[in-house]
C-alpha cells in the first residue's frame, strides 16, 4: 500500500498547477479545469484540491497529471 501512495503524482509537480501567491496550498488552482470565463477577460480555475477529490476530473490518482 505504501508503495502505491509513493507513486501517486503530486499536483505541485504538474504543469497545470497554479500555486497561491502566499503559498497556501489549499488555495492553489488547476489550469486544466476552467469553471467560468467572464467576458473573455477573467478565467476562473478550479481548486487543485477539489480536482483531486473528483474522479470525473483528476481524481486521487492524478489521471490528468502532466509533469512540469
Amino acid at each position: 500500500m505504501n508503495k502505491i501512495l509513493f507513486m501517486i503524482p503530486s499536483c505541485y509537480n504538474c504543469k497545470f498547477f497554479i500555486s497561491h501567491p502566499k503559498k497556501f496550498d489549499d488555495l492553489a488552482k488547476c489550469s486544466k479545469f476552467i469553471i467560468n470565463v467572464n467576458n473573455n477577460k477573467n478565467i476562473f480555475y478550479e481548486y487543485a484540491e477539489k480536482c483531486r477529490i473528483d474522479e470525473q476530473k483528476c481524481g486521487i490518482y492524478g489521471k490528468e497529471f502532466k509533469e512540469k
